[in-house]
């Protein structure tokens, strides 16, 4: 039976919604926020470009840790238990980063934030579950992933505030945006309960043992991988490596407009897409043209003459590439919530975070390392950042591969998996 639904007040839904929507934000805005305050870290830190990707690993791969351990309680205790308590790591994560002034204590605060924001994504899918009909749920997806987006794309705008006002001034308005955040998980909380509470309740174990039957199910990690490697756009070179690249074909100024644009349409095209997630092809068609446009689109931009790359050009192609890319993780995050029961919601999502987080936090250093082998010197040219982005494009390629293998393979939308059933 679903449980703590607000249908006796319509309008409760939506603010139960609102609040994992801040939280989200958050998780967008600090996924980026080395990115963002990297000038002034630099400079009072003495910390490169090496450092910087493995500051951001850090925080990816405890995200995913946290995914393990809270993406299936969720389903156990509710999603406004357990992002409530989460909301308050992160609060005490940020505080650790303000008081931060050596590589491995800044390292140690983006775990525990890491740890803190990882509850995002599952507990965001079970609270649209929740509230909100089935259909819906492809255009919740896309706003959930906007809310996230938005977030990096504000911190964005860091890169010039804090040359202003100084990195306390930036860290106070973040530990902010926690408190809120945290507070209005609270006071939601009662509202979010678990979407299924069975009459016997199996253990703890045994809910930790369906994320492994999960992932016997042969699309899963497949889907997931494919997912992962091609958001290296929108996690590595987005938030570390756009701006500095584009400086050296454009102003800065038209470098950050870029950038941050991208950031919001790869959110909102998520929302917009997720209309035509059921029309003229199957979800995985989608996925493979999103996928294969982008890699083309991507390729053009390191393969054109430096002296056609005019904003304009630039513009359009990473614009168009972000559109795509981000509708392609909201069909994503829909198929894989439509392949389980609904009262696996927590857990499947959260195998989808943790094994996306493992990946992504694997594959970020190694942009970083190929910066630095590019040019040990430090003094990063345009033909250094080109070398290293050939690591997207082949990320890219890959990608593309894998889920055109699965479309050919799957011949119709999957029906409903039991994880119980699956071997």
């Amino acid at each position: 039976m679903k449980s703590s639904h607000p249908t006796k007040h319509p309008y409760l839904k939506y603010l139960c919604l609102g609040s994992i929507l801040l939280f989200s934000f958050l998780q967008g805005l600090m996924n980026v926020y080395i990115g963002g305050t990297e000038a002034l870290l630099q400079s009072m830190f003495h910390l490169r470009a090496p450092a910087f990707t493995e500051l951001t690993a850090t925080l990816m791969f405890s995200n995913g840790v946290g995914c393990i351990v809270f993406g299936t309680l969720i389903d156990r205790y509710g999603a406004g238990v357990i992002s409530s308590i989460c909301g308050v790591i992160t609060t005490i994560g940020i505080l650790l980063f303000t008081i931060s002034h050596r590589f491995y204590d800044f390292a140690g605060s983006e775990w525990v934030i890491g740890f803190g924001v990882s509850v995002w994504y599952p507990a965001g899918m079970v609270v649209c579950k929740l509230h909100f009909d089935e259909k819906q749920l492809p255009f919740l997806a896309g706003v959930l992933i906007f809310s996230s987006y938005l977030g990096s794309a504000c911190i964005s705008v860091v890169i010039y505030l804090s040359n202003t006002y100084g990195l306390i001034d930036t860290d106070l308005t973040v530990l902010c945006v926690a408190v809120v955040a945290t507070w209005l998980l609270f006071i939601t909380a009662k509202y979010n309960g678990p979407i299924d509470t069975p009459h016997i309740q199996p253990t703890l174990k045994e809910d930790y043992r369906n994320q492994i039957r999960v992932m016997n199910n042969w699309i899963v990690a497949p889907m997931i991988t494919a997912q992962t490697i091609a958001s290296v756009f929108s996690y590595v070179f987005l938030p570390l490596l756009c701006i500095p690249y584009l400086v050296m074909l454009v102003s800065p100024t038209q470098a950050a407009i870029i950038t941050s644009t991208c950031l919001i349409i790869y959110g909102v095209s998520g929302v917009i897409l997720g209309k035509i997630y059921y029309r003229i092809f199957s979800p995985l068609g989608w996925m493979v043209f999103q996928l294969s446009i982008s890699l083309f689109l991507c390729t053009l931009l390191f393969q054109l003459p430096n002296t056609m790359l005019s904003f304009g050009v630039i513009a359009a192609l990473l614009f168009t590439s972000a559109t795509l890319l981000g509708g392609n993780a909201a069909y994503t995050a829909t198929y894989l919530a439509n392949l389980f029961e609904t009262k696996y919601t927590g857990t499947i999502s959260g195998v989808y975070a943790w094994l996306f987080q493992f990946i992504i936090s694997a594959i970020t250093p190694l942009f970083g390392l190929a910066l630095s082998y590019a040019n040990p010197a430090g003094n990063y040219r345009l033909e250094d950042y080109e070398f290293t982005f050939q690591l997207m494009l082949g990320a890219f390629a890959i990608s593309t591969l894998i889920l055109i293998i699965l479309h050919r393979v799957v011949k119709h939308y999957p029906t409903v998996i039991k994880i119980n059933a699956t071997k």
